[in-house]
């Protein structure tokens, strides 16, 4: 065994003797490898922290987490949390345009509005009404219009829609179109009115939102007092 590594030094020492020269005669070239193993050891410590800071991080969320769920814990009374939760969900659903099917809802909304502006004496131009794109109902609703901030949260089973209703301007009964908009029990958001006078004849554009989704339970509906 001894013999082996005495071959082996033997046979090694001439080959780095060059090297052993090169570094001993260039301060440039101890300078340089000392920088390289320099930044190598600034770059791990950096790693090291990094991951440090990581770990730390992550035991603050899950304390944090642990502390809510405490607190959710020692929390009671969840069966009333509930029924209030139910009851803003109802409370929705009845001012959505009911329908087993979104499209039911638009076709609810579309013949509401030509009833309404026909009652009114108002000379329809152009009515369109379309269910806005929104993470539960993106690709399947068709048509649809891209969705916005407004329209990104919806309650659960229903649908946004948005209507665009353009009309001969008649003072009065575009005044009493948007009364009658604001007594619908369903909702109806008027979300932009324009005035074209420039038309020919003079025209109003009313772009609306609304909400189409399942028909309310009837207990939702039933006057106070009554089970």
């Amino acid at each position: 065994m001894t013999s082996m590594a005495d071959t082996w030094i033997t046979r090694t020492l001439p080959a780095l003797s060059p090297w052993v020269a090169q570094w001993q005669a260039s301060a440039r070239l101890r300078w340089g490898v000392r920088l390289v193993l320099g930044i190598l050891c600034v770059h791990g410590l950096l790693t090291v922290l990094d991951d440090v800071d990581q770990k730390r991080s992550a035991l603050k969320a899950a304390r944090q987490e642990g502390s809510r769920l405490a607190v959710m814990g020692q929390e009671g009374d969840w069966a009333a949390r509930a029924q209030q939760a139910q009851e803003q969900l109802l409370a929705y659903r009845s001012m959505a345009w009911s329908g087993s099917d979104p499209a039911l809802g638009e076709a609810a909304l579309q013949d509401w509005l030509r009833k309404v502006t026909s009652g009114l004496g108002l000379t329809v131009r152009d009515l369109q009404v379309a269910r806005v794109a929104t993470p539960s109902a993106g690709a399947a609703a068709t048509p649809a219009v891209p969705a916005d901030s407004l329209t990104a949260r919806v309650p659960p089973q229903t649908t946004a829609m948005r209507a665009k209703l353009i009309v001969d301007l008649k003072r009065s009964a575009v005044m009493a179109l948007l009364a009658e908009l604001q007594r619908n029990e369903q909702s109806l958001l008027v979300e932009r009115l324009v005035w074209r006078g420039s038309a020919v004849p003079p025209q109003v554009e009313l772009q609306l939102r609304a909400l189409a989704g399942p028909s309310a339970p009837i207990a939702a509906s039933a006057p106070k007092g009554q089970p």
